[in-house]
């Protein structure tokens, strides 16, 4: 999954997995940024396998988080290879802080026990625009997200 996900890095034709155009590690980066929702998991606007963030193993999620996999991405992406054109430059920020990820905070939000989401998980921006596409006046979860996404991504 890694692999594929880097190819564009590898190639020289990214810089870093969140601008590899066509991979699933974007899609799931855009995903991350705008509101995904959680319940009902039919929902869920990218048909990815879902990451792991709670403490039991669900059916048909993968075994691992995903900040586990930002940041398995990000140390590969770094490593320089002979025989491959691109990495990832070591001036660029760690991906969760080029993403506004705080990450205890999103350890915290994304275990069950500590989820203080509704319906649907993002940036302020992101839940305000959901909750006027669903006619609702607010959603659930904007305190959480402030904590959460502690900076802009651009």
């Amino acid at each position: 999954m890694s692999y594929v996900d880097l190819n564009p890095v590898r190639a020289g034709i990214a810089a870093t997995p969140e601008t590899s155009d066509y991979t699933s590690i974007q899609a799931r980066i855009r995903g991350h940024r705008e509101p995904f929702v959680i319940l009902p998991t039919d929902l869920v606007p990218v048909r990815l396998l879902p990451f792991q963030d709670g403490e039991t193993q669900a059916p048909g999620h993968l075994p691992f988080g995903f900040l586990a996999y930002l940041e398995l991405m990000d140390w590969t992406g770094r490593a320089v290879l002979e025989h491959k054109r691109g990495e990832i430059p070591t001036q660029v920020p760690p991906i969760l802080e080029r993403l506004g990820i705080a990450p205890a905070g999103y350890l915290k939000t994304m275990c069950r026990s500590g989820n203080r989401f509704g319906t649907a998980v993002g940036r302020v921006e992101s839940l305000r625009d959901a909750a006027r596409q669903l006619r609702r006046r607010c959603l659930r979860g904007i305190g959480e997200a402030r904590l959460l996404f502690s900076s802009p991504v651009g």
